[in-house]
């Protein structure tokens, strides 16, 4: 373990952008980007097959940091597992998640399933959409998901997800950690 990335370019992460299955990793370091970041994986996991690689059985620690680059179109997507995700599936991040927008335990942003994932680690997020999951659900289904890591984040802040657009669907997920959010 020990990764370190310090950069202002997007995509940051052990795997810059993933095609495919991440299976059975731990990733310990530091992590730090302006758009899509993650210790696991900074981009989105697609697959031919599936339109969403999976990312499963996988564990985060340590520290992930992410800000809005001057100019960029998109805002951060930050996650203590990946920064814009697929498909996860038992995954865990114990890493502290800060960013200015779209910021998650386990994911920023996502239009795939999460299934089984835990968040302990503290997210707090400096602008909208920040949770102990995911910080902007993009469609995409959640089960049996559980935060106990403490988040604090502006408008669009909660326990699980900061944002769930219409579509989405939660089930059997719980958030035992404070929540805090201001306008």
């Amino acid at each position: 373990s020990d990764l370190y990335i310090d950069s202002e370019l997007i995509y940051q992460g052990f795997f810059g952008v993933y095609e495919g299955v991440i299976k059975n990793l731990t990733v310990k370091g530091f992590v730090s980007g302006s758009h899509a970041c993650g210790l696991v994986c900074g981009g989105e996991v697609t697959n031919i097959l599936s339109d969403f690689g999976l990312i499963e059985n996988c564990i985060s620690i340590g520290t992930v940091q992410g800000f809005a680059q001057c100019g960029y179109e998109y805002f951060p997507v930050i996650g203590g597992l990946v920064g814009k995700g697929g498909n996860l599936y038992n995954c865990t991040n114990y890493a502290t998640v800060s960013s200015s927008k779209a910021v998650g335990g386990i994911t920023g942003s996502s239009s795939g399933n999460i299934w089984s994932c835990s968040n302990y680690g503290t997210i707090t997020g400096e602008g909208s959409y920040t949770g102990g999951i995911i910080g902007y659900q993009n469609m995409g289904m959640m089960y049996n998901c559980y935060n106990d890591g403490n988040v604090t984040g502006c408008d669009y802040t909660g326990g699980i997800s900061g944002y769930s657009r219409q579509g989405s669907l939660l089930y059997n997920c719980y958030n035992v950690a404070d929540v805090s959010g201001t306008d």
